[in-house]
């Protein structure tokens, strides 16, 4: 396992969101501070924070677009790279686990009050995210670096 897999992991262990934890280790080489990714997407954790969307599943997509976005509107090879990478990824990552909610990988609602403690208490988090941390972790590493 690679070293930004075990910091990921340590950092979502802290209770960082797993997009924190994805965009605040590997932003680096994209020009994003360790600080601006941490608190960027921090809003995002817990699939929104409504159960939807995996937080491993969108820091990938945060940083490929920190990779492949444009920044001129009539950048089309861009955007083929972009959309590329994203269904890729996102057709791989469904196709592993069938779902991109997290919720629904979970298969839990940890975005209540009570819900969110008592995946605390039960370890949840702990030992469910890791592996879809580590797909995460695998693409970016395998194809964006």
């Amino acid at each position: 396992m690679s070293l930004a897999y075990n910091e990921v992991v340590k950092l979502n262990g802290q209770l960082i969101s797993c997009t924190s934890a994805i965009l605040s280790t590997y932003g680096g080489y994209f020009g994003i501070s360790r600080e601006v990714g941490l608190k960027v997407p921090a809003a995002l954790g817990l699939g929104l924070c409504m159960g939807e969307t995996c937080g491993a599943v969108i820091g990938v997509m945060m940083l490929i677009g920190a990779k492949h976005g444009k920044t001129r509107g009539d950048d089309y090879e861009a955007d083929q790279k972009l959309i590329g990478h994203v269904v890729n990824f996102l057709q791989d990552f469904g196709g592993k686990n069938k779902t991109l909610k997290c919720r629904e990988l979970l298969n839990f609602d940890a975005t209540t009050p009570e819900g969110f403690k008592e995946a605390l208490e039960t370890g949840l988090f702990a030992r469910e995210c890791p592996k879809y941390l580590k797909q995460a972790c695998d693409y970016v590493e395998k194809n964006l670096l």
